[in-house]
């Protein structure tokens, strides 16, 4: 038919399946995926296509056996995107695949996603030739909590931002600077915060630091093989329905700088030490 037609030889969806579930808790689910590319978004260079999508519903009848229950209804939405032309400052760079999602448990949670496929690494970010970003998600979770007489209604947030970067042997000048110079060949960046625990936590971890390179292989050598920063803060948390922090409770911060460092050749006495 016209419909088939479309979704298997114009659409390239090569599979699509729903299913209906009725009893205390109605659900319906549908799916599609295949050798998709549906533009949805094009201006320019740039274009958005969906290539991959999922939706999922379901609805929870009040409970009778207690007055306070209500009808809960989640919507799990889940969509994976191709971008082309997505980078102002490059032509022709690869195309991306980044992965995104939205859902809601029908209990005062909410919970917004995305994140770079991790097989699509974004190349030459921006202009910075030598530099990739291998990974890069963003979560956002929202609760609110019901107003319960005499206590009005509570909303919580937490946040939390992934990075990796990778450096390779260039002749740009912050990333030669980064690699050739220091030797550095990777950045690993953590961001959370937590306003219901009231909570956030920085953490940044370097790959590898040569801070004494050799020429020959008998020279002294001393790389920092991990370094990490991290810095942490706990204060009173602090909801929507708050004016001002508590001053009943301290605010706690922690700053802590670890590492592990390999040398070479240091003994000049001898040519078997260990390292």
């Amino acid at each position: 038919t016209g419909v088939l037609k479309f979704l298997n030889d114009d659409a390239n969806i090569k599979s699509l399946s729903a299913q209906l579930t009725i009893g205390d808790t109605t659900s319906l689910s549908a799916e599609f995926s295949g050798n998709v590319e549906l533009d949805f978004l094009k201006f320019g260079e740039f274009t958005a296509a969906l290539t991959r999508a999922k939706i999922g519903l379901s609805r929870t009848a009040a409970d009778p056996a207690v007055p306070t229950s209500t009808a809960k209804t989640a919507i799990d939405l889940a969509a994976q995107v191709k971008l082309t032309g997505y980078d102002p400052l490059q032509t022709g760079e690869a195309p991306i695949l980044l992965n995104a999602g939205f859902g809601t448990n029908g209990e005062g949670v909410k919970t917004f996603f995305f994140s770079l496929d991790e097989s699509t690494p974004w190349l030459n970010p921006l202009g910075l030739t030598g530099t990739a970003i291998n990974t890069f998600s963003l979560t956002y979770i929202k609760t609110t909590v019901p107003a319960v007489a005499p206590k009005p209604a509570k909303t919580y947030s937490a946040t939390e931002v992934v990075a990796k970067l990778t450096f390779v042997n260039t002749s740009d000048g912050l990333t030669n600077f980064m690699y050739e110079k220091l030797g550095i060949t990777s950045l690993d960046v953590l961001y959370s915060k937590d306003n219901q625990a009231g909570k956030t936590l920085f953490v940044a971890e370097l790959g590898n630091i040569e801070l004494i390179k050799p020429v020959n292989s008998t020279d002294l050598s001393m790389t920092i093989t991990s370094a990490k920063l991290e810095y942490a803060k706990t204060n009173p948390p602090v909801d929507s329905t708050q004016t001002t922090t508590p001053t009943t409770e301290e605010t706690n911060t922690d700053l802590a700088i670890m590492g592990q460092m390999v040398l070479k050749n240091y003994d000049t006495t001898r040519d078997d030490e260990q390292d």
